[in-house]
């Protein structure tokens, strides 16, 4: 995030597997850890629906399994996401940003929420069927009041974020795709460090080669490679007459 904003309190209702979770105080830093399927991804998805503008617009329009299993679209269930930032008043510039979406001015220490909603375009019932996702549309306000317009909001005090990193040699072939490329390109190594590393790389390849039972695994593979390149110069497919 920009400046020094942090966040302060997170709220994510009816979103997949949360029903109503709050985080308050939200620690800063903050390392979320859990078995699988717990919502670690789920969670970083709700704050990126609010905060990450490389996020598009049309993924910010949830499905039906995007909601609570203990209520559905259909029922004209609201799924609200409820982000709040602290740290800017230092920050003329963001004290303009976030005019309006204050919910504490207690001293020195204002507090600014941001808040994701996704819900009905018309009233339960007023179509005469049960909802589905055409009838939803999503906005992003200041505080509680729908009024306040939030979405450039995320422009200021953007969430980048960084895809889980699970292959480093296979996602740094592609180097548009790896999670570490960006970090990289802000933070490069020093030339001096690379060349080392290149180095100690040759070193170690070196050492690995010259290992016995490397060896005898190089000899065995070019053997067997020998004996399948012969049998495939002498094989004749058999022709029927």
């Amino acid at each position: 995030m920009g400046s020094n904003v942090q966040l302060s309190r997170v709220r994510v209702k009816n979103f997949r597997n949360f029903r109503d979770l709050v985080v308050d105080p939200f620690p800063t830093p903050a390392v979320i850890v859990g078995l699988n399927g717990v919502g670690k991804s789920n969670l970083l998805h709700a704050l990126r629906l609010v905060l990450d503008p490389d996020l598009p617009n049309r993924a910010r329009r949830l499905q039906a399994d995007d909601v609570h299993d203990g209520t559905s679209i259909q029922q004209g269930a609201t799924v609200t996401i409820e982000v709040d930032l602290t740290g800017f008043d230092s920050d003329p510039d963001l004290q303009g940003t976030f005019d309006g979406a204050l919910v504490s001015q207690d001293g020195a220490a204002r507090v600014a929420r941001l808040t994701y909603s996704f819900g009905p375009k018309v009233p339960i019932g007023a179509l005469g069927r049960p909802l589905t996702a055409d009838d939803y549309s999503y906005d992003i306000f200041g505080g509680d009041d729908p009024g306040q317009n939030m979405r450039h909001a995320m422009d200021v005090v953007p969430l980048t974020v960084l895809h889980a990193l699970r292959d480093a040699e296979g996602d740094f072939r592609r180097a548009d795709r790896s999670p570490l490329t960006r970090l990289l390109r802000d933070r490069p190594p020093a030339l001096e460090t690379i060349q080392a590393t290149l180095t100690a790389l040759k070193v170690a390849r070196s050492q690995l080669n010259s290992d016995a039972n490397v060896q005898l695994l190089v000899s065995d593979l070019r053997r067997r490679l020998d004996a399948l390149g012969a049998w495939v110069s002498n094989w004749q497919p058999a022709c029927g007459s």
